[in-house]
């Protein structure tokens, strides 16, 4: 069935504030119920979580219940949800990825599990026991954790809009429970569209960031395989370390890998437009540009760094021009 329209909503500019104190609060509050012998470590992860970086796991329930009429309150608790559940998550990252202390690793594994228990119990007064929402927890889950160990192995795949929006499937938990909860699960499709090409943006960003942790740590990374050929195992680092500097000094590689972000960005604010998810829209577009703007730079820079070795090597004549 077609999506039935939606009544006006407010502009990006009307949508209440969130009270982000508060939602931390009520995030340490179920903390100390649920694990207080971890409570020292919990407030550490927490304190992690900035909502400047972390944009759309605070912000998408947030800016949902507004678009969908929901009760403030039932907005919230979603909120709340979403952030015990980052935490969890970003844990089992750092578990993962052997970030945290041998010491605390006991501890952490316990605590991420707690808080993913508790992220869930948020849903269980809101949609009941036999609810489809159940199902839809399951598969964003279950998508999480196969792209996770398929990253950790360094399995070589194709960078598509789905599979890297796999990566931040979790966060469709909540965007389905808004729906549910306002009975409008027919918008649902639409906003996973959405957020698909948000997420894809927001993975391939991260991976340009964190190339060369991911390609020491042996994680499968977007930028890698987009700038250099070599399978990303350990026998190959050497290669694909060497690869992908070349690539940035001697190519316009970085700067189209930074236009993709923008363009699945655009094409996220676009389908947000669609929806009258104005605030979504306008964190995209500025996201977007940004990202064009820092691939720009940052090919200029890599290339500057090319012609001041050309002109060390084979003298002046072959380094940068005046």
């Amino acid at each position: 069935m077609k999506p039935q329209p939606l009544p006006p909503t407010p502009r990006s500019t009307d949508v209440p504030a969130l009270d982000r104190p508060a939602v931390s609060a009520a995030c340490v509050a179920r903390m100390r119920r649920a694990c207080p012998e971890h409570l020292p470590l919990a407030e550490q992860v927490l304190g992690q979580l900035d909502p400047a970086r972390w944009t759309l796991e605070w912000f998408v329930p947030w800016w949902l219940g507004s678009l969908l009429a929901l009760d403030g309150e039932v907005t919230r608790q979603l909120v709340v949800s979403n952030v015990l559940g980052l935490a969890s998550l970003r844990l089992q990252d750092d578990l993962a990825d052997g970030e945290i202390a041998g010491d605390q690793v006991g501890d952490a594994t316990a605590l991420s599990a707690m808080l993913y228990d508790e992220a869930v119990a948020v849903y269980r007064p809101l949609v009941g026991t036999h609810s489809p929402f159940w199902a839809v927890l399951a598969g964003a889950m279950a998508e999480w954790r196969a792209v996770t160990d398929d990253s950790a192995t360094g399995r070589r795949e194709v960078p598509t809009v789905r599979s890297l929006a796999r990566r931040g499937a979790p966060l469709k938990i909540s965007a389905y429970a808004a729906c549910l909860l306002a009975e409008r699960a027919d918008l649902f499709p639409a906003i996973e569209t959405c957020l698909d090409h948000a997420l894809a943006a927001l993975v391939l960003h991260d991976h340009a960031q964190d190339w060369r942790e991911d390609l020491s740590a042996g994680r499968w990374n977007a930028y890698v395989a987009r700038l250099s050929r070599y399978p990303q195992d350990a026998q190959h680092r050497d290669q694909n370390r060497s690869a992908v500097l070349m690539a940035m000094m001697t190519s316009q590689a970085t700067r189209r890998y930074y236009a993709r972000i923008d363009r699945e960005s655009s094409h996220a604010a676009r389908l947000a437009d669609r929806l009258d998810l104005w605030p979504l829209a306008a964190h995209l577009r500025g996201f977007g540009v940004r990202n064009v703007d820092h691939g720009t730079w940052l090919q200029q820079r890599y290339h500057r760094h090319a012609e001041d070795a050309a002109a060390i090597v084979f003298g002046p004549a072959f380094g940068a021009q005046p």
